[in-house]
């Protein structure tokens, strides 16, 4: 049989906080619990003292009423219900003020947690437990029929219960501070207590025999008195109690006082609460829980430790100042938190409640200390978040299980035009605008549902019905059983981004006009300058680039907008193969520009090169330009080699190729009278060396040691100091050197030293020289969050009569493939929320055997690192092109089959 629930109250006149109690309760660990809710001051007075309910809830705020009041009324009929506060402001004086009407805890609204909520009820019924112990003891006290009471050390009178007062006729309200115990004996039996009756307890810890006591009033009273030294740890006495009772009664009232020390014990030992009690200079008593807070045990705390011992050395002096105005009288409690120091040094955060006592004659403070740091730390995470979510850009939207709204951040009220009341407790379909079929909203729904994320445009309606469109993407939230509890929204306004695409295709026809007055006016730049080297090959860049634009569009344009055209299959065909190279050309431009700007460390692009065929490819490549940019100038080109059979390089043919080009491009320029320009290469030990030589005017000295510099130029407008630059970036990567001979009026030589050693020809150019075999049909699963790059893949593989299901995330994907059966999974590796690697990872496990091949737009960054994740049998990068999928595929499935993963493998 499982134990009884926690039987809950509830009183809060705000339904929605009754959700959230709900809610959170079904998250408390521990213990099962049933919430009663009532929604007025009133019924919460009626169900006062019902025998049903283990913790009252209060708020805060009742109506005209407060819950403090409630607590009075609680106080004023005894009821032994604790009573947690609910608050909206977690200020101190709040707190004061609740646990001075008699609760037991408060919560801050807004800053519940199901752990903070746990630890709160939990600390409501250890609560409500000691005080009922301490109350039983009280009344112990104060109901025996048999006097009771306590002296110090000089026989004055500490303590006398309401028994013995009435047996000595004193009064109840009485002080007797100041009343000595020979007062109440006769002189022979006073005489007695004093010489043996006393002695005999401090020496043997206790004194019992039959006494008489003297009344005020005159009158005898034979009783059988007990008397106990009650010692300090180090075996002094700090006080004598004493018990006087009919010899009848003896047993009984000595097994009451055994019972009630215990329980006094029992109370502070075992609390989890850290319970103290302390002087002006010394902590005189603190629990076994209270000591580990500060990593000691009991015996090394209670006197031996100054209070300011355990505090942070920032909050001693405010923690002194309080200990000293409770110590004096100035202030009746004290409830304050402080940061408090281990014996290791650490620190921790610490609520402390305390009153002030007597204590051997002089003040003390009692009280209770909590640990609070995880409690603090808890509350200032929940802080930020709500913070974030607040001052988020995009609106956020919290629904309940059903789709009601719960919460609303500032950016939705600002964007939809409503107010918090107007859409809290409703469904979201206040913002329907009419625009999507009721299939829109059944499909939304049933991807939801379903568990899985929903992403797409919507277009909503705000508060004064105006539309306006948006990307959103809904979350579900499950519980620990896995059930659905709430769905977050999260939404962008892309109102505006859907104008700027309609004024983007309505601009689109006045590109074609645009690009051919760039290259008109570019043109007539080139002309009337006359760049040189990197000039004239930033020029060609931009010419070239310019070019393959336009003819990128302008037989995109004739495809759109000729339809006729799509009728001739060879012609059609003819337009795409153009494009499909002038795309490649367009990229190799981009390559050459970026390679000037990023610092290359990669080796494994290199390829063994043939030095001389460089030479000879680069004067091929510049004779076309020389015929038109050097005539007039009689400048010729030689090239001389001391090699016949020249040894392999491991180099960059096309950047060797461009860099040899800025060198004659740069001789040329230094003969304005024309000469000869000589390329020389031979052999010098483990190296290759290559000289650029001209008989031109030469260099200073100060151009010599900048000339390599970025932008360095003395072509004043006409250069760009990007050439030479260029090139020394090249034989850098190149592990290489250059050296500079020059002679003003005789010429400059350029050497360039390029070492020999193995080449490194990367995976991607042997796997271009292979024909990717051919494979039957498939069932293909693609997994990629960018819509184009999902298309694309998907066409490729259609084009192939495979058989082809998309997800557009990782747990979409992970979800499609339980439900169906696939030969091999196609999925990008950085996607939001479930990731491509984890995806990999759950596949594998569930199909060990399954050929699983991962995009990734770091291309061969990523594969040079040997980052290939476990569970994937082939990496490519994007763009993926059909070619190089059809050879993914080949090897995945080949890899998969037997269980041998290469190590790392580039598709183009």
């Amino acid at each position: 049989m499982s134990d009884p629930a926690l039987r809950v109250l509830l009183i809060d006149d705000d339904e929605d906080y009754f959700v959230i109690v709900g809610d959170l309760l079904t998250e408390v660990q521990g213990f099962r619990a049933e919430l009663t809710w009532l929604d007025t001051y009133e019924k919460g007075v009626a169900a006062l003292g019902q025998n049903h309910i283990d913790v009252c809830i209060v708020d805060y705020r009742l109506g005209a009423h407060s819950g403090l009041e409630l607590l009075a009324e609680a106080a004023a009929r005894k009821i032994g219900t604790p009573f947690i506060l609910l608050t909206g402001q977690g200020d101190q004086e709040t707190a004061v003020e609740a646990m001075k009407s008699g609760a037991v805890d408060y919560l801050v609204k807004g800053q519940v947690n199901a752990p903070l909520l746990e630890r709160s009820l939990r600390h409501a019924l250890e609560t409500s437990h000691n005080r009922q112990l301490v109350r039983r003891m009280v009344e112990i006290l104060a109901t025996t029929n048999e006097m009771v009471g306590s002296c110090n050390p000089k026989g004055l009178l500490t303590y006398l219960n309401a028994a013995g007062r009435r047996m000595l006729g004193i009064g109840l309200d009485e002080d007797i501070s100041s009343l000595s115990i020979k007062q109440f004996h006769p002189p022979a039996v006073a005489q007695q207590i004093v010489d043996i009756a006393l002695p005999t307890a401090d020496r043997e810890g206790s004194w019992s025999g039959e006494t008489v006591l003297l009344a005020r009033d005159g009158h005898e009273i034979s009783v059988l008195q007990t008397v106990v030294s009650q010692k300090s740890l180090e075996g002094q006495t700090e006080y004598y109690s004493t018990t006087a009772r009919d010899i009848t009664e003896r047993k009984r009232a000595e097994e009451a006082l055994r019972e009630t020390e215990t329980k006094y014990r029992v109370l502070a030992e075992e609390s989890f609460l850290g319970v103290y009690m302390l002087s002006e200079n010394s902590i005189e008593y603190m629990n076994e829980a209270g000591s580990r807070m500060f990593g000691y045990t009991a015996s090394e705390v209670a006197g031996r430790l100054h209070p300011l011992d355990i505090i942070a050395s920032e909050d001693r002096a405010q923690v002194a100042d309080k200990i000293r105005r409770r110590l004096s009288g100035e202030i009746k409690s004290v409830h304050y938190e402080f940061r408090g120091q281990r014996r290791d040094g650490s620190q921790l955060l610490c609520e402390a409640y305390g009153r002030r006592i007597e204590y051997r004659g002089r003040p003390a403070i009692l009280g209770t200390l909590l640990d609070i740091t995880e409690r603090k730390r808890a509350e200032e995470q929940l802080r930020l978040q709500s913070m974030a979510l607040n001052s988020a850009a995009n609106s956020i939207v919290i629904t309940d299980a059903k789709g009601i709204i719960r919460w609303v951040n500032p950016a939705f009220l600002r964007l939809t035009g409503y107010t918090q009341e107007e859409v809290v407790g409703q469904n979201p379909r206040v913002l329907k605008s009419g625009k999507q079929p009721p299939e829109f909203y059944a499909e939304m729904w049933r991807v939801i549902s379903s568990g899985a994320v929903w992403v797409g445009e919507i277009v909503n309606r705000r508060n004064d019905g105006s539309f306006y469109d948006e990307e959103m993407v809904i979350t579900p939230v499950h519980d620990n059983e896995g059930q659905i509890t709430h769905f977050i929204a999260i939404k962008q306004d892309i109102t505006e981004r859907k104008k700027a695409e309609e004024l983007l295709r309505q601009t689109n026809g006045r590109l074609r006009d645009t690009l051919q007055e760039l290259k008109s006016a570019q043109a007539q730049i080139i002309q009337q300058e006359r760049l040189r080297a990197v000039g004239t090959m930033a020029s060609g860049i931009a010419h070239d680039f310019n070019n393959a634009l336009a003819a990128i569009l302008g037989f995109s344009e004739l495809l759109i907008h000729c339809p006729e055209n799509l009728d001739d299959r060879e012609r059609t065909l003819r337009f795409l193969k153009t494009m499909n190279t002038t795309a490649k050309d367009a990229g190799d431009v981009v390559n050459r520009l970026r390679e000037f700007y990023r610092h290359r460390d990669e080796k494994d692009a290199l390829k063994p090169v043939n030095l001389n065929q460089v030479v000879k490819e680069s004067i091929a490549l510049t004779q076309p330009r020389w015929l038109i940019e050097a005539q007039g100038k009689g400048i010729s080109i030689e090239m001389r080699t001391e090699l016949q059979d020249v040894p392999m390089i491991p180099g960059d043919e096309p950047e060797l190729r461009e860099a040899l080009t800025n060198l004659i491009f740069n001789a040329a320029d230094a003969m304005p009278q024309g000469g000869t320009i000589t390329l020389r290469t031979r052999k010098e030990r483990h190296e290759l060396v290559l000289e650029v030589s001209d008989t031109g005017t030469g260099m200073t000295e100060e151009v010599r040691r900048h000339c390599l510099e970025p932008f360095f130029s003395t072509k004043g407008q006409h250069g760009t100091g990007l050439g030479l630059s260029s090139v020394y970036g090249t034989v850098r990567r190149h592990d290489g050197k250059i050296n500079i001979r020059t002679e003003l009026g005789k010429g400059t030589t350029f050497e360039v030293h390029l070492p020999l050693g193995p080449a490194r020809v990367s995976v991607e150019d042997t796997q271009k020289e292979e024909n990717a075999p051919q494979i039957s049909p498939l069932h293909v699963l693609v997994v990629d969050d960018d819509t184009v790059v999902r298309q694309i893949v998907a066409e490729y593989l259609k084009a192939d009569a495979h058989q082809v299901e998309v997800a557009c995330s990782g747990a979409e994907g992970l979800d499609k493939f339980k439900k169906g059966s696939f030969d091999l999974v196609v999925l990008d590796r950085a996607m939001p929320g479930m990731n491509g690697d984890q995806v990999a990872s759950s596949i594998k496990s569930l199909n060990p055997n399954l050929p699983i091949i991962m995009l990734t737009g770091f291309g061969s960054m990523m594969m040079a690192a040997d980052e290939k994740p476990s569970g994937v049998d082939l990496i490519i990068g994007k763009p993926v092109t059909l070619d190089g999928l059809r050879e993914a595929l080949a090897k995945a499935k080949a890899a998969a089959a037997t269980a041998e993963c290469p190590k790392e493998v580039g598709v183009s």
